[in-house]
C-alpha cells in the first residue's frame, strides 16, 4: 500500500525535539562544565582571546535566530 497524505503514523519527533544522543551529549557537557567550566573559559579568554570572542559572537548569533 503506497504512502498516503492522510497517514498520521510515523511523523517522527516534533520539530525542535532532540534525539537521545544530543540529549546525552548536552547532559555530559553540563556535568563537565559544572566541574571546571568557569576556569576553562577564563583560561581560553587569556590564552586565545580570538577563539573566546568567536565563541561569544557565535552564541549571540545563535540566540538571535530563535
Amino acid at each position: 500500500m503506497p504512502f498516503q497524505k492522510e497517514n498520521r503514523h510515523g511523523k517522527g519527533r516534533p520539530k525542535g525535539a532532540r534525539n537521545k544522543l544530543s540529549t546525552d551529549f548536552i547532559n555530559g557537557l553540563h556535568v563537565a562544565f559544572s566541574k571546571g567550566g568557569i576556569k576553562a573559559i577564563e583560561k581560553i579568554a587569556k590564552t586565545n582571546p580570538r577563539a573566546f570572542c568567536y565563541l561569544i559572537a557565535h552564541l549571540i548569533f545563535k540566540d538571535r535566530k530563535r
